[in-house]
C-alpha cells in the first residue's frame, strides 16, 4: 500500500512540475509591403524600362539572419505579405545583374540601393528605394 501511495505521489509531483512551464507563442501577425524603386541618374546604354524589368529586389531580415524573398522588380507582387519584423531591401540594377557583368565603363552602369523598414501587423508599409550608381569609371592623368 505504501508503494502504491508513493507512486501516485510521484506521479502527481511530476505532473505538477510539467504544468508549471509556460510556452509563450508570440503571434507577430502579418503586414503588407509595397516596394517602389527610382534611379538617381539616367543612362544612355539601357532604357528605364530595361532597367526596371531586369532589376533584382532582395528582401533580408534586418538582423542579417538570411534572405527572405528575391524577385525581379517587374515580378514583385502587388500584395507582398511578410511577418511583422524588421527587414532590409536591396535593389540592384543595370550591368551588375547581367549574366556576364562587364567592368565599369561610361556606357555600362550598375545601380544599387538599400533601405531598412519595419513591417507592422495589419498595416501596409511602403518603401521607396533610390538606386544610385554603384560602379564608376575614373581616369587619372599625371603631369
Amino acid at each position: 500500500m505504501k508503494k502504491f501511495i508513493s507512486i501516485i505521489a510521484l506521479g502527481l509531483a511530476l505532473s505538477a512540475v510539467s504544468c508549471t512551464k509556460q510556452e509563450i507563442s508570440e503571434n507577430k501577425g502579418m503586414g503588407m509591403l509595397s516596394v517602389d524603386m527610382s534611379l538617381a541618374q539616367k543612362t544612355r546604354a539601357l532604357s528605364q524600362e530595361q532597367l526596371y524589368s531586369t532589376a533584382q529586389v532582395n528582401i533580408y531580415k534586418a538582423d542579417f539572419s538570411g534572405l527572405v524573398r528575391s524577385y525581379t522588380y517587374s515580378d514583385v507582387p502587388s500584395e507582398l505579405y511578410l511577418s511583422a519584423d524588421k527587414y532590409r531591401v536591396d535593389v540592384i540594377a543595370g550591368e551588375a545583374v547581367s549574366e556576364n557583368p562587364a567592368l565599369a565603363s561610361w556606357d555600362s552602369k550598375s545601380y544599387k540601393g538599400t533601405e531598412t523598414f519595419d513591417i507592422v501587423a495589419g498595416q501596409v508599409t511602403s518603401v521607396q528605394v533610390e538606386a544610385n550608381v554603384s560602379n564608376a569609371v575614373s581616369k587619372v592623368t599625371f603631369d
